[in-house]
């Protein structure tokens, strides 16, 4: 007779609880009026974050300006190259989605047109895709060295 000892599963979280609701407010926030400001920063043009290749900016013409964001602790043109590097390793249609939405304005309808959606169904890609690149941002901050790192999680027991 042979004896089996029962395994016990043990569910175990690997991160806190996200607050979706929430992350997805802070990535509209960073993807919006945060994202156009540091793009004036970097000399870098919104449109610029739309094309496959981004190359770092040309130097600026102020040297109080580089002053000043250095003194703020902000390296605009990092975090320009790892939000586009972000976007650009999104899955479709989420890359798309956030492209047209934050980069070209386009509205609501027409991006659910272009990618066939519905308007109901296109709410739902939005946020998945505004997760989606909440997650990939702490990589790519990493990988261009940010600082200081932002990260846009929002998490339950934090509200």
């Amino acid at each position: 007779m042979r004896l089996i000892k029962e395994r016990k599963v043990i569910s175990v979280l690997l991160f806190r609880e996200l607050d979706k609701t929430a992350t997805c407010a802070a990535a509209k926030k960073f993807l919006g009026p945060e994202l156009e400001r540091l793009v004036l920063m970097s000399g870098h043009q919104l449109i610029d974050i739309s094309s496959p290749a981004l190359s770092p900016a040309p130097g600026h013409s102020s040297g109080n300006h580089n002053e000043d964001a250095l003194i703020a602790g902000i390296d605009a043109d990092r975090i320009v190259m790892a939000t586009h590097e972000t976007i650009h390793h999104c899955p479709e249609p989420s890359k798309t989605i956030l492209l047209d939405k934050y980069v070209k304005h386009l509205p609501n309808l027409v991006i659910s047109q272009s990618i066939y959606l519905g308007h109901t169904r296109f709410n739902e890609l939005l946020n998945r895709a505004l997760l989606e690149f909440v997650d990939g941002f702490d990589y790519w901050q990493r990988r261009y060295d940010c600082q200081p790192i932002t990260d846009l999680h929002v998490y339950k027991a934090e509200r």
